[in-house]
């Protein structure tokens, strides 16, 4: 973590920093690139072994922690969801969590933790509250694999920012480490409606693909100010 922290300094000193492209995820990109890191698809932490998460400093929107599939029938899954309770048979976009039945598209939606059957569910209801089906779900095997992986230590790195000529350029001005993720607390907080679900599937309108599923992701997401539940925060800056 000292080393990342040394490397956030001298960014910080910087000041604005020109954005290194224009999509939504370019604050951590660019941010990477100034660590030199390149961008990958791995599922591993970015940066010596800390997972880096950035965030615009007036965004209240929750972090993602990390994207997962679903591990039963998981292309039948996401078809299913698209064709069968999505928007015009052709997307399936929501956030869903355990404490309520989330309505979409005439269905009821809503997260399970089966702890007898240690796995996290995802519940279907139809318009009248039956359960049609608990088919799609994540084993707890699966999912702390993925944290054990990626997320036992995570940096949140804070930026303001600022448009010229129609570029947006950052600075990075704070940055908070946590360590030791509890899994037991993870599982706790789905349980409680403080980890979402968000879903965005949907499918390819055009080209070879069309017609076909295309999943931007389905992520467990926090509000920064509750990760504390899951996480021992160490020290920010």
């Amino acid at each position: 973590m000292l080393d990342l922290y040394l490397k956030f300094k001298e960014i910080k000193k910087m000041g604005y920093i020109k954005s290194w492209n224009n999509r939504s995820s370019s604050a951590g990109i660019t941010f990477e690139k100034m660590l030199g890191k390149e961008q990958d698809e791995l599922f591993l932490p970015d940066y010596k072994g800390i997972e880096i998460k950035t965030k615009k400093g007036y965004s209240k929107s929750k972090i993602t922690l990390f994207s997962a599939n679903p591990d039963s029938m998981y292309l039948y899954a996401l078809k299913g969801l698209v064709e069968t309770y999505g928007v015009d048979k052709k997307r399936f976009t929501t956030e869903l969590s355990s404490l309520v039945k989330h309505r979409y598209n005439g269905y009821y939606f809503q997260i399970f933790v089966d702890w007898k059957n240690k796995r996290v569910v995802l519940l279907i209801f139809d318009k009248s509250y039956k359960l049609i089906s608990d088919e799609i779900y994540w084993t707890f095997e699966l999912l702390e694999e993925r944290i054990n992986l990626k997320l036992k230590k995570l940096a949140l790195v804070k930026c303001c920012t600022k448009r010229k000529n129609n570029i947006e350029y950052y600075w990075y001005y704070r940055i908070n480490f946590y360590k030791n993720i509890d899994f037991l607390k993870f599982l706790k907080a789905i349980e409680n409606g403080i980890i979402t679900i968000r879903f965005k599937i949907g499918t390819f309108l055009s080209g070879p693909r069309i017609g076909e599923i295309h999943n931007h992701g389905i992520d467990f997401a926090i509000l920064e100010s509750d990760l504390k539940e899951i996480y021992e925060p160490v020290f920010k800056d």
